[in-house]
């Protein structure tokens, strides 16, 4: 006796689904999976299940961020920094930076910033007992792309971090 096509034991065939429901099914289960990779991997706004950091506080300058961002989509940087001997600490980060982010909020705020060789320098009130000061930033990027900044610190430590912004 010669088997039918539809005598085949597939699991498919077994709930009455033909040839082309089967295909469909086993194409929206691919599609489903690639959907939820690329949300964990951050597209789709609001980062991914990660953040990368980058340096040490012990060498000058620590920074946390998501690998991705999304266009008009607010996002939070971390950048913790070491405490200054006096009453101020001082960070650096370069204008066109700040031209391509829209900057929502910092905490804590800075007493003030002043505009010095293409850097905007912050200027952050610290007490003597704080060993590491960790200012959060929440942006929001304008621009799609590389965007790329450029952050020191008052001590000297220098640091380039680059952010990938999709649309």
């Amino acid at each position: 006796m010669t088997k039918k096509r539809l005598d085949l034991d597939l699991p498919a065939y077994a709930y009455g689904l033909n040839r082309y429901e089967e295909i469909f099914i086993r194409l929206g289960v691919v599609l489903l999976c690639l959907i939820l990779i690329a949300t964990l991997f951050g597209f789709g706004g609001g980062g991914g299940i990660w953040e990368y950091t980058r340096g040490d506080v012990k060498e000058g300058i620590a920074i946390t961020y998501p690998p991705t961002l999304r266009v008009e989509d607010s996002s939070q940087l971390r950048i913790n920094i070491p405490v200054s001997s006096g009453e101020m600490t001082v960070l650096a980060i370069n204008a066109d930076f700040l031209k391509d982010m829209h900057i929502q909020q910092i905490l804590p705020q800075p007493l003030y910033s002043k505009f010095i060789d293409g850097n905007i320098v912050y200027y952050f009130w610290t007490k003597p007992s704080d060993h590491i000061l960790s200012i959060n930033w929440l942006l929001e990027p304008q621009k799609t792309g590389w965007i790329k900044a450029h952050l020191s610190t008052g001590e000297g430590a220098k640091m380039n971090v680059a952010l990938f912004v999709y649309p």
